[in-house]
């Protein structure tokens, strides 16, 4: 085959020259750059080409690392119609590269593209009228497949999408203005600035104070002015500012979170804030003018909490996720009848934020229910959804011509190992450029098991203290996570949802963590948050989701006679020895038991709803994150008497359950994520 030349790739056909290929969806224009990748692997025939070959040879430039790869990779997948889990088409070589398994052949274009059409007279109207019939057939041709495929149609589009704002500072929280001509973002971290930017000039330009944070800026519905929120050590306030000025239109609400909506009216607001100490994070309505509020939604404690509402173009209903970390579902509100909201879609997981699409009957929504976070649309009367790529896709904002920006945020996160003495500095245990977190040490002390997406999707692994980490084999299938040890160290217990369902039909399973050889284990049910064997080895604590709560019961290996233990829904719970441990949904505070008796204590440690991830219970003693962010510590609790007893450096900073301790703090781990890299991206319509 001659360079440039068509060419056939499985069942795909491949145009080099127009960066264009066929998928069965008809003939679509694709990123220059992910057709030099097809090409590049295709050009290695069949032979791995490793992740630095690829990076020099089609980036050409430093500065692009293994995530832009690997999201690029993800995009062409989606365009191949190929499947990583399943591969058709490129096969991932884990810590190797990639390789092309499907077969290469030249394109004979007359017999496999193209329809006769009968020729043309030479010249006058009859030749022009001809044309234009063509033309208009093949027009609409491609609007019925759009019409037929919107999903498709957002797949082409983000696999063109480019860099709008990549500066050495993150940049966060994109919105178009009205007439989609400028974009608005902030630019900083602990300190934070506002930039409108001229999308035809490119010019940009500050608007409001410095100093503080300043964050989740929206153009009012004239594009005269900019609202945003301000923090300044406690205080918080929502600020209005355009060229001329600025100035604080009223204070925050108790709690609110940073993520909130201008209706498009401009006269209010909706966020998300505490109607009440006690109970979760609701959505309440704020008019700018008067600063009079109206609470839209008041869930119960273990429904979680109502965050990242979005209003609907015509400002008649607001979209929000309800849930809690790991597990938020998409809801949906009418601002007339908010008491009749509904989830959207039976899925739940991460959540990253919505925007409604164009003619407001789906919403374009980030969240990880496709085993990693991407963008997908979601279709409001049926709840289905789609992958629509942007691998990585948080925040998107969607103009009304149907251009969409959106933050790209590359995420990492790695074991650290934590000398209890405080003789050795922390290390790094086995490092990776991508997400590690929820270990779990061994009874002996001699083994970890953690989950981690190293191999580019997230699967479970199994290190010895001082070797390497191996994936533990089979279950791709599934995402398997909160693994657990039995107590003599032979099996780990888990739990699974297939890749793809909602997250709330999970499973319990028992695992040989040599083979992968995997026993599901029915009778616990198919609502499973956490099963955790007794040191007895005879007895299983089951978590059994009830909302966004748990309940808790034992159950026996040996005959499956089930008791449920009469104790509250809780929010997390831990066990280790004869002790259990459980933090409780809206309080602060772990109440500790003595096992198989349940004489129970409460004790005044410093867990809350937004640390319920961040503790756990060794056979001696309670370990807990004490402070946030970079200056997070580790303090040491006896669980006995709530008493703390040692307080180390190295905190906890990663998502999900983050700590893992042997006794007398041997081994000690607390999964760290590095500093968040975020780009704003723009795809064109």
């Amino acid at each position: 085959m001659t360079a440039g030349a068509p060419l056939k790739v499985g069942t795909v056909l491949v145009w080099p020259a127009s960066n264009e290929l066929d998928a069965g969806r008809g003939r679509e224009r694709i990123a220059p750059r992910l057709m030099a990748l097809l090409i590049r692997l295709v050009t290695a025939d069949g032979a791995p080409v490793d992740r630095t070959t690829l990076i020099d040879e089609v980036w050409s430039r430093k500065g692009v690392t293994d995530e832009v790869l690997s999201r690029a990779i993800a995009e062409l997948r989606i365009l191949l119609g190929d499947d990583a889990k399943a591969p058709r088409y490129i096969e991932t070589l884990p810590k190797v590269g990639y390789r092309l398994i499907a077969a290469i052949a030249p394109l004979d274009e007359p017999s496999l593209t193209r329809t006769a059409v009968p020729r043309a007279p030479k010249a006058g109207m009859a030749g022009g009228v001809l044309a234009a019939a063509v033309l208009a057939t093949g027009l609409a041709g491609w609007a019925l497949r759009d019409a037929a495929d919107p999903a498709a149609v957002l797949q082409r589009q983000f696999a063109a999408a480019t860099v709008l704002a990549g500066g050495a500072d993150i940049e966060v929280a994109p919105r178009f203005s009205a007439d989609g001509r400028r974009i608005v973002y902030a630019v900083g971290r602990e300190s934070s600035r506002i930039v409108v930017e001229d999308r035809a000039t490119r010019a940009r330009s500050f608007v409001g104070p410095e100093g503080g944070l300043q964050t989740s800026p929206v153009f009012r519905p004239d594009g005269n002015g900019v609202v945003f929120l301000r923090v300044v050590g406690d205080d918080c306030t929502i600020v209005e500012a355009d060229a001329g000025g600025w100035r604080e239109r009223l204070r925050c609400p108790a709690g609110m979170r940073q993520r909130f909506d201008l209706a498009p009216d401009g006269r209010r607001i909706v966020a998300s804030a505490q109607r009440r100490p006690d109970r979760p994070h609701a959505l309440l309505e704020i008019d700018l003018a008067g600063g009079e509020t109206r609470w839209l939604t008041d869930p119960a404690p273990g429904e979680g909490e109502d965050t990242l509402p979005r209003y609907a173009p015509d400002g008649t209903s607001i979209a929000f996720f309800r849930g809690n970390d790991s597990r938020r579902e998409l809801w949906l509100l009418a601002r007339e009848a908010p008491a009749a909201a509904r989830r959207v879609s039976p899925q739940s997981g991460l959540a990253y934020g919505s925007a409604f699409l164009p003619g407001a009957d789906a919403l374009l929504v980030s969240a990880d229910w496709v085993g990693f976070r991407a963008l997908l649309r979601v279709d409001l009367a049926n709840g289905a959804h789609a992958l629509v790529g942007a691998r990585g896709a948080r925040f998107p904002d969607v103009a009304a011509n149907g251009d969409v920006v959106y933050e790209l945020a590359t995420y990492r996160a790695n074991l650290w190992r934590v000398d209890s003495s405080g003789s050795r500095p922390p290390a790094e245990a086995w490092p990776a450029a991508r997400y590690t977190n929820q270990p779990e040490v061994s009874p002996d002390g001699t083994r970890v098991a953690f989950v981690s997406n190293r191999d580019g999707v997230e699967a479970l692994y199994v290190a010895a203290i001082d070797g390497e980490a191996r994936r533990v084999p089979g279950g791709d299938e599934w995402r398997t996570t909160r693994p657990r040890w039995s107590s003599d160290g032979r099996d780990l217990y888990a739990v699974r949802t297939r890749r793809g369902e909602p997250a709330s039909a999970s499973i319990a399973v028992r695992i040989d963590p040599g083979s992968g050889a995997s026993t599901p284990l029915p009778a616990l049910g198919d609502h499973v948050h956490d099963v955790t064997p007794a040191a007895d080895g005879r007895t299983l604590y089951v978590g059994e989701l009830a909302g966004h709560a748990i309940r808790l019961a034992r159950v026996s290996s040996v005959d499956g006679a089930t008791e449920r233990l009469p104790l509250p829904l809780v929010s997390e719970f831990r066990i280790s020895g004869d002790l259990l441990a459980y933090a409780q949904p809206q309080l602060t505070g772990l109440t500790v038991c003595t096992l198989p008796a349940l004489a129970c204590r409460p004790l005044a440690i410093p867990v809350d709803d937004a640390t319920r991830f961040d503790w756990t219970l060794a056979p001696d003693a309670l370990w807990v994150r004490v402070g946030v962010g970079e200056t997070a510590q580790l303090a040491r609790y006896d669980p006995a008497n709530g008493r703390e007893t040692l307080r180390l450096p190295l905190g906890p900073t990663a998502a999900g359950t983050n700590i893992a301790a042997g006794r007398g703090g041997v081994p000690l781990l607390v999964a760290r994520e590095a500093p968040v890299e975020i780009d704003v991206m723009i795809a064109p319509r």
